[in-house]
């Protein structure tokens, strides 16, 4: 298993799952051994992209909240003046996961 965790500052564009979802399907149209897929998350109201493949699988799901601020408030602590600008003031910010594993 893999997983990618990316930082997204307040000021980012808005982004959703349905527009991740669309573009990757746009993106992937002409491969007929991908399929694009919006499923629930197990623990939560909202939904995971499913980008699936016949023996792999990668979904992308964002998070919000205080558990995006300890998150952050984490990286600004170890990484210190290496922190990616910003890091410290984390009003708004948000975090896009990416994990992949086998089997769709």
């Amino acid at each position: 298993m893999f997983a990618l965790y990316v930082l997204l500052g307040g000021g980012s564009p808005p982004f959703s799952e349905q527009v991740l979802a669309r573009e990757l399907g746009r993106h992937f149209s002409t491969d007929g051994r991908v399929t694009v897929s919006l499923r629930p998350l197990p623990f939560g109201g909202r939904r995971q992209v499913a980008l699936s493949w016949p023996s792999w699988r990668v979904s992308a799901y964002y998070e919000e909240g205080g558990r995006v601020a300890e998150d952050s408030a984490e990286i600004q602590r170890r990484l210190g003046a290496a922190a990616p600008a910003g890091t410290a003031d984390r009003r708004g910010w948000r975090t896009m996961v990416f994990m992949s594993g086998q089997g769709a």
